[in-house]
């Protein structure tokens, strides 16, 4: 279920930039007059630091997402949008990123807890390392407890997987990603309908590309497992082709369930 978010804001430059984004990111959101005392609100209230400072109301306060001054706008999007679809959570435990190599355009799909974040096609190694480092930076807040990073692979042009893997090893060593990779076969023959996913097929590949490495991953036993030794094993293959499959696809996409949720239901 999606959480209904809320902007509570007299500040214009701050209104404009987070209707603009949610307009961008296709999320409904509703408009509470500001100065109007807050109460029974069911939902993610948006607003800035200075203004949140200013509120009374002790019971709502566990249900603001605020805006620091200082912080990268994207950054608080991209917290925004997961509250929105699956919660608000101060801390996630893994970040997935998977990704479909192409020789002209790569998608990649992100994951936080396995639930399904956001997408994107990418052309190449310098906007990889940059987007990834981005959502790195964005989720990787706890320092004592570093999330978890897993970055899945598919097969499919193997000179451009064998150079991605060599460059962002070297530039994310610090943080320890464990890297996979999955067997893609018969991706290319998906069917699904553009005007229900709204993303490009890239996309679409690999969100299902990290379903088949979790499925190959709970296959193994390995799921919840200390995992660091697994630089043992650089990178890890797994097959798992599991043909696609429409409605555990878009439980993921839409967010109604992890990719092991989706998985569990399908069994």
């Amino acid at each position: 279920m999606r959480i209904k978010l809320y902007i509570y804001s007299n500040n214009s430059r701050f209104f404009y930039k987070i209707n603009n984004s949610l307009n961008e990111l296709r999320i409904p959101f509703y408009v509470l007059n500001y100065g109007v005392k807050l109460r029974n609100i069911k939902g993610i209230i948006l607003t800035t630091q200075k203004e949140f400072d200013g509120i009374s109301s002790e019971n709502l306060k566990n249900r603001f997402l605020i805006y620091q001054d200082t912080q990268d706008f994207e950054e608080y999007i991209m917290h925004v949008l997961a509250a929105h679809k699956f919660n608000f959570k101060k801390r996630y435990l893994e970040l997935i990123f998977s990704i479909d190599p192409g020789k002209n355009n790569s998608g990649i799909a992100i994951f936080l807890d396995e639930y399904f974040l956001i997408s994107k096609i990418l052309h190449n190694q310098t906007e990889f390392v940059d987007y990834i480092g981005k959502f790195i930076s964005y989720f990787n807040s706890d320092k004592l407890k570093p999330i978890i990073i897993k970055i899945f692979f598919g097969i499919g042009v193997p000179s451009l997987v064998e150079s991605l893997l060599e460059v962002l090893s070297r530039k994310f060593k610090e943080f320890m990603p464990i890297f996979y990779l999955v067997d893609e076969r018969n991706t290319s023959k998906m069917k699904y309908d553009k005007h229900i996913f709204k993303i490009s097929k890239h996309e679409i590949s690999a969100i299902w590309i990290a379903t088949r490495g979790i499925k190959a991953i709970k296959s193994m036993n390995i799921l919840n497992s200390n995992e660091e030794d697994s630089q043992s094993e650089f990178p890890k293959k797994l097959n798992s082709e599991i043909k696609f499959d429409i409605n555990l696809a878009k439980n993921v996409y839409f967010g109604n369930s992890s990719i092991s949720e989706a998985l569990n239901f399908k069994q």
